[in-house]
């Protein structure tokens, strides 16, 4: 096997690699602020573990939470890949991702919304505190828009799990 072929060949597999390594770190329940080792020096994807926090008081039985009402389900628009968490268990956000978390009482669990594509996303059904982690390049500001196109506030990446109050946040824009 010629020199060429088999750069090429290892070139073709480091990606599979990194994504296998991300998916292992994840079932094995890596801890807080792991930084997966798949990443190469070319500067593919690092996957950084946060943990997600407690149930809203709503759900725990404790005196409140009265927000959530009887079902609160989160949605986003454009459209963006969601994964869901329990209450307390780890999740993974890449490089370049703004995680936010809302809590979707129909599932028991938070819905974390991984945005990636620079835009102005919409939200529908996010209420109550919720949690962001803000992966994206160094320096990249994210920010948060009341009902009239107000900031409310912003974030500069990189930032790991933050409290927020979705109740006044109507989209966000995620760079």
């Amino acid at each position: 096997m010629s020199g060429s072929t088999a750069s090429s060949r290892v070139s073709r597999l480091r990606p599979v690699v990194a994504a296998a390594a991300a998916l292992l770190m994840t079932l094995t329940g890596a801890t807080a602020a792991t930084t997966s080792a798949a990443a190469s020096s070319e500067g593919a994807t690092k996957t950084v573990i946060h943990t997600a926090p407690a149930a809203p008081a709503s759900v725990t039985g404790a005196t409140g939470g009265a927000e959530f009402g009887v079902t609160a389900v989160p949605s986003i628009s454009p459209s963006t890949r969601v994964t869901y968490v329990p209450a307390g268990s780890d999740y993974p956000c890449n490089t370049g991702e703004l995680c936010a978390l809302a809590w979707d009482s129909s599932r028991n669990a938070f819905a974390v919304f991984h945005l990636y594509n620079c835009a102005r996303y919409s939200l529908s059904g996010w209420t109550g505190q919720g949690f962001y982690a803000n992966q994206q390049t160094r320096g990249t500001v994210a920010r948060f828009y009341d009902q009239a196109g107000g900031t409310l506030w912003t974030s500069t990446a990189p930032a790991g799990n933050q409290g927020a109050s979705w109740d006044p946040v109507w989209s966000i824009r995620n760079c």
